[in-house]
Protein backbone atom coordinates (compact mmCIF):
# COMPACT_ATOMS: atom_id res chain seq x y z
CA UNK A 1 0.00 0.00 0.00
CA UNK A 2 1.12 3.51 -0.82
CA UNK A 3 1.64 5.79 1.98
CA UNK A 4 0.57 8.98 -0.06
CA UNK A 5 -2.83 6.97 -0.59
CA UNK A 6 -3.29 6.36 2.54
CA UNK A 7 -3.63 10.08 4.05
CA UNK A 8 -5.57 11.22 1.23
CA UNK A 9 -8.30 13.23 3.31
CA UNK A 10 -7.58 11.54 6.62
CA UNK A 11 -4.23 12.77 7.86
CA UNK A 12 -2.16 15.59 7.42
CA UNK A 13 1.58 14.51 6.63
CA UNK A 14 4.05 17.29 7.97
CA UNK A 15 7.70 17.33 7.84
CA UNK A 16 9.61 16.79 11.08
CA UNK A 17 11.59 19.88 11.48
CA UNK A 18 13.93 18.76 14.09
CA UNK A 19 11.52 19.84 16.95
CA UNK A 20 12.25 18.61 20.57
CA UNK A 21 10.72 15.49 20.99
CA UNK A 22 8.79 14.42 24.26
CA UNK A 23 8.43 11.08 23.93
CA UNK A 24 9.49 8.07 21.78
CA UNK A 25 8.91 4.11 21.35
CA UNK A 26 9.69 1.52 19.43
CA UNK A 27 8.24 0.74 15.59
CA UNK A 28 5.08 -0.45 15.20
CA UNK A 29 1.78 -0.57 12.89
CA UNK A 30 -1.09 1.52 13.16
CA UNK A 31 -4.80 0.41 11.79
CA UNK A 32 -7.25 2.53 10.51
CA UNK A 33 -10.86 1.81 9.91
CA UNK A 34 -10.56 0.69 6.32
CA UNK A 35 -7.79 -1.97 7.48
CA UNK A 36 -4.87 0.13 5.71
CA UNK A 37 -1.76 -0.36 7.95
CA UNK A 38 1.16 1.49 8.17
CA UNK A 39 4.69 1.48 10.57
CA UNK A 40 5.92 4.00 12.81
CA UNK A 41 6.67 5.12 16.18
CA UNK A 42 5.04 7.29 18.59
CA UNK A 43 6.33 10.86 19.00
CA UNK A 44 3.85 11.98 20.81
CA UNK A 45 -0.06 12.25 21.74
CA UNK A 46 -1.55 15.92 20.78
CA UNK A 47 -5.22 15.83 22.77
CA UNK A 48 -6.52 13.25 21.01
CA UNK A 49 -4.42 13.51 17.59
CA UNK A 50 -1.31 10.85 17.44
CA UNK A 51 1.67 11.74 16.22
CA UNK A 52 3.76 9.17 14.63
CA UNK A 53 7.30 9.56 12.97
CA UNK A 54 7.43 7.15 9.55
CA UNK A 55 11.03 5.57 8.69
CA UNK A 56 11.70 8.20 6.06
CA UNK A 57 11.55 10.77 8.74
CA UNK A 58 8.31 12.54 8.36
CA UNK A 59 5.74 13.06 11.08
CA UNK A 60 1.54 11.75 9.92
CA UNK A 61 -1.05 13.09 12.84
CA UNK A 62 -3.33 10.52 13.10
CA UNK A 63 -6.53 11.00 15.08
CA UNK A 64 -7.26 8.67 16.89
CA UNK A 65 -11.06 7.89 16.43
CA UNK A 66 -9.95 6.47 12.97
CA UNK A 67 -7.36 4.09 14.71
CA UNK A 68 -8.21 0.95 16.32
CA UNK A 69 -9.06 0.06 19.79
CA UNK A 70 -5.38 -1.71 20.05
CA UNK A 71 -3.84 1.61 18.94
CA UNK A 72 -6.19 3.48 21.20
CA UNK A 73 -4.83 1.25 23.62
CA UNK A 74 -1.57 1.83 23.23
CA UNK A 75 -1.92 5.32 23.58
CA UNK A 76 -3.83 5.28 26.82
CA UNK A 77 -1.02 3.18 28.11
CA UNK A 78 2.19 5.15 26.55
CA UNK A 79 0.88 8.33 25.27
CA UNK A 80 0.97 10.13 28.46
CA UNK A 81 -2.01 11.91 27.91
CA UNK A 82 -5.59 11.67 29.22
CA UNK A 83 -6.67 8.37 29.14
CA UNK A 84 -9.76 8.27 26.63
CA UNK A 85 -12.75 6.60 27.25
CA UNK A 86 -14.10 5.77 23.84
CA UNK A 87 -17.87 6.69 23.40
CA UNK A 88 -19.99 7.31 20.55
CA UNK A 89 -21.74 4.51 18.01
CA UNK A 90 -19.99 1.31 16.94
CA UNK A 91 -19.40 1.29 13.54
CA UNK A 92 -19.18 -1.35 10.66
CA UNK A 93 -15.43 -1.21 10.23
CA UNK A 94 -16.10 -4.79 8.04
CA UNK A 95 -17.89 -2.54 5.14
CA UNK A 96 -15.30 0.02 5.45
CA UNK A 97 -12.20 -2.31 4.75
CA UNK A 98 -10.77 -1.72 1.56
CA UNK A 99 -9.90 -5.18 0.31
CA UNK A 100 -7.47 -5.09 -2.90
CA UNK A 101 -8.33 -8.23 -4.81
CA UNK A 102 -5.31 -7.62 -6.98
CA UNK A 103 -3.32 -9.46 -4.23
CA UNK A 104 -5.23 -12.17 -4.61
CA UNK A 105 -3.06 -15.38 -6.08
CA UNK A 106 -4.54 -18.17 -7.60
CA UNK A 107 -2.31 -21.27 -6.80
CA UNK A 108 -0.94 -22.60 -10.03
CA UNK A 109 -0.87 -26.44 -8.44
CA UNK A 110 -4.35 -27.99 -7.43
CA UNK A 111 -4.85 -28.63 -3.62
CA UNK A 112 -4.86 -32.06 -3.25
CA UNK A 113 -6.81 -33.90 -0.41
CA UNK A 114 -4.27 -36.49 1.47
CA UNK A 115 -5.85 -39.95 1.12
CA UNK A 116 -8.25 -38.90 -1.99
CA UNK A 117 -8.77 -37.73 -5.40
CA UNK A 118 -9.69 -34.51 -4.35
CA UNK A 119 -8.09 -32.14 -6.38
CA UNK A 120 -9.31 -28.40 -5.63
CA UNK A 121 -8.60 -24.80 -7.28
CA UNK A 122 -6.63 -22.85 -4.67
CA UNK A 123 -6.97 -19.10 -3.69
CA UNK A 124 -4.34 -17.96 -1.09
CA UNK A 125 -5.21 -13.88 0.37
CA UNK A 126 -3.06 -12.36 2.74
CA UNK A 127 -5.21 -14.48 6.02
CA UNK A 128 -7.15 -17.41 4.19
CA UNK A 129 -6.82 -20.33 1.64
CA UNK A 130 -10.47 -20.84 -0.18
CA UNK A 131 -10.21 -24.02 -1.77
CA UNK A 132 -13.18 -24.69 -4.27
CA UNK A 133 -13.94 -26.56 -7.58
CA UNK A 134 -15.59 -26.68 -10.82
CA UNK A 135 -17.36 -23.82 -11.53
CA UNK A 136 -17.71 -22.23 -8.08
CA UNK A 137 -15.80 -18.70 -7.97
CA UNK A 138 -14.29 -18.21 -4.23
CA UNK A 139 -13.74 -14.56 -5.00
CA UNK A 140 -17.04 -13.35 -2.95
CA UNK A 141 -16.01 -15.57 -0.10
CA UNK A 142 -12.22 -14.22 -0.15
CA UNK A 143 -13.26 -10.76 0.01
CA UNK A 144 -16.18 -11.18 3.10
CA UNK A 145 -13.25 -13.24 4.92
CA UNK A 146 -10.77 -10.60 4.99
CA UNK A 147 -13.11 -8.03 5.41
CA UNK A 148 -14.49 -9.89 8.43
CA UNK A 149 -10.73 -10.23 9.55
CA UNK A 150 -10.14 -6.94 9.35
CA UNK A 151 -13.14 -5.60 11.42
CA UNK A 152 -11.80 -8.63 14.15
CA UNK A 153 -8.04 -6.46 13.76
CA UNK A 154 -10.03 -2.96 14.03
CA UNK A 155 -12.20 -4.24 17.27
CA UNK A 156 -10.29 -6.66 19.05
CA UNK A 157 -6.79 -5.52 20.61
CA UNK A 158 -4.44 -8.52 19.63
CA UNK A 159 -5.97 -10.21 17.33
CA UNK A 160 -3.61 -10.07 13.97
CA UNK A 161 -1.00 -10.90 16.38
CA UNK A 162 -2.62 -13.90 18.00
CA UNK A 163 -3.89 -14.96 14.10
CA UNK A 164 -0.36 -14.65 12.97
CA UNK A 165 1.23 -15.86 9.46
CA UNK A 166 -0.75 -18.51 9.72
CA UNK A 167 -3.79 -18.86 6.60
CA UNK A 168 -7.01 -20.42 7.66
CA UNK A 169 -8.58 -22.76 4.97
CA UNK A 170 -12.01 -22.52 3.67
CA UNK A 171 -13.34 -25.65 1.31
CA UNK A 172 -16.06 -24.46 -0.60
CA UNK A 173 -17.43 -27.76 -2.31
CA UNK A 174 -19.97 -29.39 -3.91
CA UNK A 175 -21.89 -32.18 -2.85
CA UNK A 176 -19.98 -35.35 -3.74
CA UNK A 177 -16.66 -33.98 -2.24
CA UNK A 178 -18.15 -32.34 0.89
CA UNK A 179 -19.09 -36.46 1.45
CA UNK A 180 -15.69 -37.55 0.67
CA UNK A 181 -13.98 -35.07 3.09
CA UNK A 182 -16.80 -35.72 5.91
CA UNK A 183 -15.60 -39.41 5.54
CA UNK A 184 -12.34 -39.05 6.20
CA UNK A 185 -12.99 -36.73 8.93
CA UNK A 186 -14.86 -39.38 10.64
CA UNK A 187 -11.96 -41.87 10.40
CA UNK A 188 -9.71 -39.42 11.35
CA UNK A 189 -11.76 -38.86 14.79
CA UNK A 190 -11.92 -42.62 15.08
CA UNK A 191 -8.33 -43.12 14.75
CA UNK A 192 -7.78 -40.51 17.54
CA UNK A 193 -9.80 -42.59 19.71
CA UNK A 194 -13.10 -39.65 19.88
CA UNK A 195 -15.75 -42.52 19.05
CA UNK A 196 -18.52 -40.04 19.97
CA UNK A 197 -17.67 -37.32 18.11
CA UNK A 198 -17.18 -39.61 15.14
CA UNK A 199 -20.43 -40.91 15.23
CA UNK A 200 -22.28 -37.28 15.97
CA UNK A 201 -20.61 -36.60 13.06
CA UNK A 202 -21.88 -39.15 10.74
CA UNK A 203 -25.65 -38.29 11.83
CA UNK A 204 -24.83 -34.21 11.85
CA UNK A 205 -22.44 -34.21 8.20
CA UNK A 206 -24.93 -35.25 5.14
CA UNK A 207 -27.37 -32.39 6.65
CA UNK A 208 -24.74 -29.72 7.88
CA UNK A 209 -23.86 -26.56 5.03
CA UNK A 210 -21.24 -25.05 7.28
CA UNK A 211 -18.59 -27.51 9.23
CA UNK A 212 -15.64 -27.35 10.81
CA UNK A 213 -12.29 -29.81 10.25
CA UNK A 214 -9.62 -30.87 11.61
CA UNK A 215 -6.93 -30.14 9.06
CA UNK A 216 -4.92 -32.95 7.25
CA UNK A 217 -0.83 -32.41 8.99
CA UNK A 218 0.47 -32.62 5.68
CA UNK A 219 -1.40 -30.02 4.20
CA UNK A 220 -0.79 -27.68 7.39
CA UNK A 221 2.90 -28.20 6.85
CA UNK A 222 2.38 -27.70 3.02
CA UNK A 223 0.46 -24.37 3.12
CA UNK A 224 1.44 -22.91 6.70
CA UNK A 225 -2.11 -23.60 7.84
CA UNK A 226 -4.03 -23.46 11.08
CA UNK A 227 -5.11 -26.60 12.24
CA UNK A 228 -8.89 -26.08 11.82
CA UNK A 229 -10.96 -25.21 8.68
CA UNK A 230 -14.47 -24.26 8.20
CA UNK A 231 -16.08 -26.63 5.23
CA UNK A 232 -19.04 -25.65 2.91
CA UNK A 233 -21.53 -27.52 1.09
CA UNK A 234 -22.83 -26.12 -2.01
CA UNK A 235 -25.94 -27.91 -3.85
CA UNK A 236 -27.89 -26.63 -6.50
CA UNK A 237 -30.21 -24.87 -3.72
CA UNK A 238 -28.12 -22.75 -2.09
CA UNK A 239 -25.07 -21.56 -5.00
CA UNK A 240 -26.33 -18.26 -4.28
CA UNK A 241 -25.28 -17.75 -0.67
CA UNK A 242 -21.93 -18.01 -2.61
CA UNK A 243 -21.93 -15.36 -5.26
CA UNK A 244 -22.23 -12.62 -3.11
CA UNK A 245 -20.47 -10.62 0.00
CA UNK A 246 -21.99 -10.69 3.56
CA UNK A 247 -24.51 -13.27 2.67
CA UNK A 248 -26.13 -14.37 6.02
CA UNK A 249 -24.93 -17.85 6.35
CA UNK A 250 -21.15 -17.32 4.91
CA UNK A 251 -21.18 -14.30 7.50
CA UNK A 252 -22.43 -16.32 10.13
CA UNK A 253 -20.00 -19.34 9.86
CA UNK A 254 -16.57 -16.96 9.38
CA UNK A 255 -17.79 -14.88 12.32
CA UNK A 256 -18.23 -17.62 14.75
CA UNK A 257 -14.79 -18.76 13.62
CA UNK A 258 -13.01 -15.84 14.25
CA UNK A 259 -14.38 -15.07 17.31
CA UNK A 260 -13.48 -18.22 18.66
CA UNK A 261 -10.06 -17.93 16.99
CA UNK A 262 -10.29 -14.91 19.93
CA UNK A 263 -11.15 -16.48 22.27
CA UNK A 264 -9.38 -19.72 22.35
CA UNK A 265 -10.72 -22.85 24.47
CA UNK A 266 -12.21 -22.85 27.19
CA UNK A 267 -12.82 -26.05 29.59
CA UNK A 268 -14.81 -27.71 32.63
CA UNK A 269 -16.80 -25.12 34.29
CA UNK A 270 -15.80 -22.17 32.39
CA UNK A 271 -16.76 -23.61 29.09
CA UNK A 272 -20.33 -22.27 30.74
CA UNK A 273 -21.61 -19.03 28.57
CA UNK A 274 -19.32 -20.25 25.35
CA UNK A 275 -22.52 -21.32 23.93
CA UNK A 276 -24.14 -18.40 23.98
CA UNK A 277 -20.95 -16.24 23.71
CA UNK A 278 -20.12 -17.50 20.38
CA UNK A 279 -23.53 -17.84 18.74
CA UNK A 280 -25.24 -14.58 20.07
CA UNK A 281 -22.09 -12.99 18.25
CA UNK A 282 -22.09 -14.91 15.07
CA UNK A 283 -25.31 -14.14 14.50
CA UNK A 284 -24.92 -10.14 15.70
CA UNK A 285 -22.33 -9.70 12.70
CA UNK A 286 -25.25 -11.94 10.41
CA UNK A 287 -27.90 -10.00 10.79
CA UNK A 288 -25.75 -6.47 11.32
CA UNK A 289 -23.37 -7.71 7.80
CA UNK A 290 -26.29 -9.19 5.89
CA UNK A 291 -29.43 -7.60 6.98
CA UNK A 292 -30.87 -11.00 8.13
CA UNK A 293 -30.46 -14.35 9.78
CA UNK A 294 -30.62 -17.06 7.61
CA UNK A 295 -28.78 -19.72 9.62
CA UNK A 296 -30.10 -22.94 11.76
CA UNK A 297 -28.06 -24.87 14.37
CA UNK A 298 -28.21 -28.42 14.38
CA UNK A 299 -27.04 -30.92 16.24
CA UNK A 300 -27.43 -34.54 17.77
CA UNK A 301 -26.88 -36.71 20.68
CA UNK A 302 -24.20 -38.83 21.15
CA UNK A 303 -26.92 -41.55 21.67
CA UNK A 304 -29.63 -41.02 19.33
CA UNK A 305 -29.90 -40.89 15.39
CA UNK A 306 -32.00 -37.87 15.67
CA UNK A 307 -31.11 -34.51 14.41
CA UNK A 308 -32.13 -31.31 16.50
CA UNK A 309 -33.03 -27.91 14.20
CA UNK A 310 -32.83 -24.26 16.34
CA UNK A 311 -33.16 -21.19 14.76
CA UNK A 312 -34.69 -18.08 15.64
CA UNK A 313 -37.79 -16.16 14.71
CA UNK A 314 -39.23 -17.34 11.12
CA UNK A 315 -38.57 -13.87 10.27
CA UNK A 316 -35.34 -12.98 9.82
CA UNK A 317 -35.34 -9.47 9.33
CA UNK A 318 -37.69 -8.50 12.21
CA UNK A 319 -36.07 -10.62 15.20
CA UNK A 320 -35.36 -7.15 17.49
CA UNK A 321 -39.32 -6.97 16.90
CA UNK A 322 -40.31 -9.45 18.01
CA UNK A 323 -38.45 -9.77 21.17
CA UNK A 324 -39.56 -6.58 22.04
CA UNK A 325 -42.70 -7.44 22.12
CA UNK A 326 -41.89 -10.57 24.16
CA UNK A 327 -40.18 -8.41 26.36
CA UNK A 328 -42.21 -6.02 26.89
CA UNK A 329 -45.34 -7.94 27.96
CA UNK A 330 -42.94 -10.32 30.03
CA UNK A 331 -43.12 -13.45 28.38
CA UNK A 332 -39.47 -13.17 28.08
CA UNK A 333 -37.08 -12.04 31.19
CA UNK A 334 -33.39 -11.22 29.88
CA UNK A 335 -31.43 -13.67 32.62
CA UNK A 336 -27.79 -13.86 31.96
CA UNK A 337 -27.26 -17.35 34.25
CA UNK A 338 -30.34 -18.97 32.00
CA UNK A 339 -28.28 -17.89 28.98
CA UNK A 340 -25.08 -19.15 30.28
CA UNK A 341 -26.65 -22.55 30.42
CA UNK A 342 -28.09 -22.74 26.85
CA UNK A 343 -27.57 -25.63 24.96
CA UNK A 344 -28.29 -26.06 21.05
CA UNK A 345 -30.01 -29.69 22.01
CA UNK A 346 -33.12 -27.43 24.00
CA UNK A 347 -32.75 -23.93 22.61
CA UNK A 348 -36.17 -22.18 21.53
CA UNK A 349 -36.72 -19.81 19.20
CA UNK A 350 -36.99 -16.94 21.61
CA UNK A 351 -33.88 -18.25 23.55
CA UNK A 352 -31.53 -18.07 20.22
CA UNK A 353 -32.76 -14.72 20.04
CA UNK A 354 -32.13 -13.84 23.58
CA UNK A 355 -28.02 -14.63 22.20
CA UNK A 356 -27.84 -12.18 19.82
CA UNK A 357 -29.68 -9.16 21.82
CA UNK A 358 -27.17 -9.82 24.63
CA UNK A 359 -24.12 -9.85 21.57
CA UNK A 360 -25.48 -6.59 20.51
CA UNK A 361 -26.23 -4.66 23.93
CA UNK A 362 -22.69 -6.02 24.56
CA UNK A 363 -20.98 -3.88 21.21
CA UNK A 364 -23.87 -1.59 20.74
CA UNK A 365 -21.68 1.45 22.22
CA UNK A 366 -17.90 2.23 21.93
CA UNK A 367 -17.70 1.68 25.40
CA UNK A 368 -19.71 -1.47 25.83
CA UNK A 369 -17.52 -2.47 22.57
CA UNK A 370 -14.49 -2.08 24.94
CA UNK A 371 -15.57 -3.80 27.64
CA UNK A 372 -16.92 -6.93 25.21
CA UNK A 373 -13.43 -7.16 23.86
CA UNK A 374 -11.80 -7.27 27.21
CA UNK A 375 -14.34 -9.79 28.25
CA UNK A 376 -13.45 -11.58 25.29
CA UNK A 377 -9.09 -11.53 26.05
CA UNK A 378 -10.90 -12.31 29.82
CA UNK A 379 -11.77 -15.75 28.28
CA UNK A 380 -8.87 -16.54 26.47
CA UNK A 381 -6.35 -15.97 29.11
CA UNK A 382 -8.46 -17.57 31.88
CA UNK A 383 -9.73 -20.52 30.22
CA UNK A 384 -13.12 -19.05 31.53
CA UNK A 385 -16.15 -17.39 30.26
CA UNK A 386 -16.28 -14.87 33.26
CA UNK A 387 -18.89 -15.61 35.98
CA UNK A 388 -22.35 -13.48 35.57
CA UNK A 389 -20.72 -11.61 38.44
CA UNK A 390 -17.36 -10.83 37.19
CA UNK A 391 -18.94 -10.19 34.00
CA UNK A 392 -20.95 -7.29 35.27
CA UNK A 393 -17.93 -6.14 36.68
CA UNK A 394 -16.25 -6.10 33.60
CA UNK A 395 -18.81 -4.04 32.25
CA UNK A 396 -19.17 -1.01 34.74
CA UNK A 397 -22.02 -2.44 37.04
CA UNK A 398 -22.29 -2.91 40.51
CA UNK A 399 -24.56 -6.74 40.14
CA UNK A 400 -25.47 -9.03 37.97
CA UNK A 401 -29.17 -7.17 38.24
CA UNK A 402 -28.20 -4.09 37.04
CA UNK A 403 -26.40 -5.70 33.94
CA UNK A 404 -29.56 -7.23 33.38
CA UNK A 405 -31.38 -4.42 34.00
CA UNK A 406 -29.46 -2.49 31.23
CA UNK A 407 -29.59 -5.37 29.10
CA UNK A 408 -33.72 -5.10 29.10
CA UNK A 409 -33.83 -1.30 28.82
CA UNK A 410 -31.91 -2.08 25.57
CA UNK A 411 -34.28 -4.37 24.24
CA UNK A 412 -37.01 -2.26 25.03
CA UNK A 413 -35.31 0.62 23.36
CA UNK A 414 -34.96 2.03 19.84
CA UNK A 415 -31.06 1.79 19.81
CA UNK A 416 -32.09 -2.44 19.41
CA UNK A 417 -33.14 -2.82 15.84
CA UNK A 418 -32.41 -5.52 12.96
Amino acid sequence: MRIGNFFVKLFVVVLLLGASIGFSAESRTWTDKKGRTLEGKLMKLDGTVAVIELKAGKEVRLDRKLLSAGDNEYLNEYGGGEVVVPSGKVGKPEKDARIDTKTFKKLEDPFLFPGSEIALDALQTAHFLILSEGSLRPKDIAVTAERMWQGMAFQHPGFAEKWGDERRAIFVVEESTHASIGEWYGKYLEENDKANEAMKLGITWPKASGSSIKVPETAIEEYNLMDMARVFRVSDSNKSTYKKVFTPFVTHCLASDMITAQMGATSGFGAAGRFAITTGHAYYKEIQLAGKSGTSLISAKYDSSEIQNSRGFADGTSWAKGLKKLVRKRDVVPSIEALYAYKVEELKPEELVLTYSFSYFMQSEMARLSAYTKMIARAESSRNIPAPVELAKIFGYESVEDLEKAWTEFIRSTAFRD
